[in-house]
């Protein structure tokens, strides 16, 4: 069966909505007709680590979902439907991108391949999410951030010399 993520909320004028998201491409409202997430994403709000989407209400409000790689959230009049909480598209402080260049040349020096390209990706994009989203403060972000990378730039040392071993070099 295909994995549905729901969200059940009230508009301000009472009207009771739930929107599914069926394996993470298509969206319903109120059990309607399933669109595709890619032909109602907001290019203006989006970013590369987070994608907004603007599903239309039936009484002609919008919702927007922000769909990230490590999370999901309903946003209804700039609130998190879940946890009332004010959300909004994150900025991507500039401190963060000094990481996304470290893993690239990680991928690029030390393991590349596949494997490598998915680690890295990986942890850059759990990097923007530190960066972007953890209630701590910055000091503790880039530090948080820093050991992530310590952390996978030795995992990627210890696979690299494995591979280089078996194969005899």
């Amino acid at each position: 069966m295909a994995k549905v993520i729901s969200w059940e909320f009230n508009t301000a004028d009472g009207t009771p909505v739930e929107i599914n998201l069926r394996r993470n491409t298509w969206v319903s409202v109120n059990g309607g007709e399933e669109v595709n997430a890619r032909t109602i994403k907001n290019k203006a709000e989006s970013n590369i680590f987070e994608n907004v989407l603007d599903i239309a209400l039936p009484n002609n409000e919008i919702a927007k979902l922000f769909v990230s790689t490590t999370k999901k959230h309903m946003v209804y009049n700039g609130r998190d439907v879940n946890t009332g909480e004010e959300y909004a598209a994150a900025p991507i402080p500039g401190w963060a991108w000094i990481f996304v260049v470290l893993y690239a040349f990680n991928f690029l020096a030390v393991l590349g391949g596949a494997l490598g390209g998915m680690v890295n990706l990986f942890a850059a994009a759990l990097s923007i999410q530190i960066a972007t989203r953890c209630k701590k403060s910055t000091g503790v972000k880039v530090l948080l951030s820093a050991l992530l990378f310590v952390a996978v730039a030795a995992i990627s040392l210890v696979i690299a010399t494995i591979i280089l071993g078996v194969r005899g070099q």
